[in-house]
């Protein structure tokens, strides 16, 4: 009987540490080691200042580490030049932001290809059809000639998650994503990221001070001065059937 192949963590932190060195030397993150695997819906909080921003960008190669080591898929990063994470990235890490990011002169269905244009992959002809069917699936199907100005504050989130799918990302990282939302804006992204984990699998690691969000998540990883307090299951409140509109 053939031995069951056991996939890579889709991210591992191993020991990582981030310290910058300015008037006064400040630890931001220290020796932590954290394993995501694919799936997961993991919430990052903790109170201001305990590293829950730094580390995201640790693990979605935005930054570098003073020392440890962060893997994708298995692969070690540290060693590669900026072009090859910049091209990594690209290929395997959707971004979404407390501000969206959109381009205002673009439409909704543009912004969200301007990643697959960049990594050039897909057709044009591709591109347009991958886009229609990430924003029909978050409900924004009949908006996808408006522009970022012409859509609510909820609206344009969702535009920025599908943006952050586009090229099929192995994990998206979010940081604060609902934090510039009103409450039923807030439930459409909450209520988006628990679909997208839950009937497409997707691997979602998000840092919020919203405890609903955070209580959505499956698993509850909380910082203080930089290290892991806890890291347990969350509250994993019932799926909505549906994205409000």
């Amino acid at each position: 009987m053939a031995a069951s192949t056991r996939h890579a963590p889709v991210v591992e932190a191993r020991c990582l540490t981030k310290i910058i060195e300015e008037e006064v030397r400040t630890t931001l993150v220290h020796d932590i080691d954290l394993v995501i695997e694919r799936g997961e819906f993991m919430a990052i909080t903790g109170p201001s200042g305990s590293g829950k921003s730094s580390l995201l960008y640790l693990l979605g190669l935005l930054d570098l580490p003073t020392s440890g080591e962060v893997l994708l898929d298995g692969r070690a990063t540290s060693a590669l030049d900026e072009a090859e994470r910049a091209r990594l990235r690209l290929e395997s890490i959707g971004f979404v932001f407390q501000f969206h990011f959109l381009l205002p002169e673009f439409s909704a269905l543009e912004n969200v290809k301007l990643p697959m244009r960049a990594l050039g992959r897909r057709s044009p002809a591709e591109q347009d059809e991958r886009a229609r069917e990430l924003l029909g699936l978050l409900g924004l199907a009949d908006h996808s000639h408006k522009r970022p100005g012409q859509l609510s504050g909820g609206q344009r989130q969702r535009v920025a998650i599908a943006r952050s799918l586009a090229n099929d990302p192995l994990v998206v990282l979010a940081d604060e994503p609902t934090g510039n939302l009103d409450t039923h804006a807030s439930e459409q992204v909450i209520a988006m990221f628990r679909k997208l984990v839950d009937e497409m699998n997707r691997t979602i690691v998000i840092v919020t001070h919203d405890m609903a969000l955070a209580d959505r998540a499956d698993r509850h990883v909380r910082l203080v001065d930089g290290q892991i307090e806890s890291d347990g299951e969350g509250e994993h409140a019932t799926t909505p059937q549906s994205i409000p509109s």
